[in-house]
């Protein structure tokens, strides 16, 4: 968990080749699997719905991917802001919240605060952001470690 919350460029990098690579395996054997197991006469038809289930599933990543920006950065800000003991007012606050989850630019905080301040709170906001894409891309990656394993684990069987 260190290692995702410690989200680098570098750190990114290695992220995105585990997910790059998980999708590399899993989706060919997919597909061959699907194409084997459908009857020679209903082959376009699983190919289909498979390309079907395929964009439902990138739609699905996508709103969780959202979904959890909104929910784990802004947490992740608020917990960072009780723990220096930082009371802002509510428009202040607000104006974090979306600087968080990438609503409003990070760097509109600069307008609000003394540059002290505002240096370390947009250390923070970045942080907050980093934070919750490493929870997210830690999340694909297990998704597609799932998908190496069932695709080790697919084995051919004879339809006559």
């Amino acid at each position: 968990l260190y290692v995702l919350t410690e989200f680098t460029e570098i750190g990114a990098i290695i992220a995105l080749l585990f997910f790059g690579v998980g999708t590399g395996i899993g989706f060919p054997a997919l597909l061959n699997v699907t194409l084997k197991l459908a009857p020679e006469n209903r082959r376009g038809m699983a190919s289909g719905i498979l390309y079907a289930m395929l964009f439902s599933g990138g739609s699905i990543g996508a709103v969780f991917a959202g979904s959890l920006i909104n929910v784990v950065s802004p947490y992740y800000m608020a917990a960072k802001l009780q723990s220096l003991n930082v009371n802002f007012n509510s428009m202040l606050e607000k104006k974090l919240l979306l600087a968080s989850t990438g609503v409003d630019k990070i760097v509109t905080m600069k307008q609000f605060l003394q540059p002290q301040i505002a240096k370390s709170v947009i250390q923070m906001l970045q942080q907050s952001f980093s934070y919750a894409a490493a929870i997210i891309i830690g999340s694909f990656i297990i998704i597609s470690l799932i998908s190496i394993m069932f695709t080790y684990f697919i084995k051919e069987t004879n339809h006559s």
